[in-house]
């Protein structure tokens, strides 16, 4: 390009290993093997052209904080068209999309944008048939689509942890009930939320903006609780050997209310001294992973 600055060694391109490449500001994706085939390999065009982004071993992805991006259309017209990449066939150019709603909850903050556009591609990522693309809830991302394995699915949900991205799937969506599963990166069991008919309106059912809001949170709860026992997988189950033997003598006394309660407080006692996060909801999927653990080994939460 003209005007580049000479002499840099060292790529600015930063390797990333997700399928899934956040998509901001207005941004330009080439495809990798494109690059290749006309500049030899993706670090040497990288310094020559003194390109930043991301790339992960498919795609490339430049940002730039400006509508419409110069550098990126300074850098289709000197370099990537002299060297024979055609728009569409090898690269685009594309604008991240604000998420819009469609109604939103009394009282709230948020402002009603026109038709949901919420896991719908990107426009002009949508005309690229090697390209997916998505608006999330928690950005726009794209990927290699060659070989299709994501889908844009109305029913997928995703939120941002600390330690990453976490995904679901809201497997039943009514009036007054809704339920999910963690998909990402865990598995998990369903998390189920109920509305009382008599204090819901219809502005405020889970077929509203309240139910992807509610998703999320259940989503949330769900990671927060296997992310927990992962980290203390095998001080959880010493804990949960001691409280068997306590249930061991507690059964030994003659069968009373005040047995059965005795059990009750042990059994709350367990999850609030070992879990920080609340594990309503989660329970029985906790005291299985246990049980599975003890028995062979096996973390039925992981993705095999």
């Amino acid at each position: 390009m003209k005007n580049k600055v000479k002499g840099s060694t060292k790529s600015n391109l930063k390797y990333v290993d997700d399928t899934m490449l956040e998509a901001k500001f207005s941004f330009l994706v080439i495809r990798v093997e494109s690059i290749i085939k006309k500049f030899g390999s993706v670090e040497d065009f990288a310094i020559e052209n003194g390109i930043s982004g991301v790339t992960n071993g498919k795609l490339i992805v430049m940002y730039e904080m400006s509508e419409p991006p110069p550098f990126l259309y300074q850098l289709v017209d000197e370099v990537l068209e002299p060297a024979g990449l055609k728009e569409i066939d090898d690269y685009v150019i594309a604008f991240e999309q604000y998420l819009m709603i469609a109604d939103s909850l009394p009282g709230s903050k948020e402002v009603p944008r026109g038709k949901s556009n919420l896991n719908q591609p990107i426009p002009i990522c949508d005309q690229v048939p090697w390209l997916g693309s998505v608006v999330s809830d928690i950005g726009n991302f794209v990927w290699d689509n060659s070989n299709p394995v994501i889908q844009n699915d109305p029913n997928l949900i995703r939120i941002e942890m600390s330690e990453g991205i976490v995904t679901g799937k809201i497997t039943l969506r009514e009036k007054y009930k809704l339920r999910i599963k963690m998909t990402s990166p865990f598995i998990g069991r369903e998390f189920e939320s109920t509305l009382w008919p008599p204090r819901t309106t219809p502005d405020t059912t889970f077929l509203s903006t309240r139910g992807e809001k509610e998703a999320r949170d259940l989503l949330r709860q769900s990671y927060e609780i296997i992310k927990e026992l992962d980290d203390n997988l095998d001080d959880i189950v010493l804990s949960y050997d001691l409280l068997k033997e306590e249930f061991f003598e507690i059964r030994k006394l003659v069968p009373s209310n005040v047995r059965d309660r005795i059990e009750e407080k042990l059994d709350r006692a367990f999850f609030r001294e070992n879990f920080f996060c609340s594990t309503e909801g989660g329970e029985y999927y906790i005291i299985e992973i246990i049980k599975v653990y003890k028995t062979n080994g096996k973390k039925i939460y992981l993705k095999e």
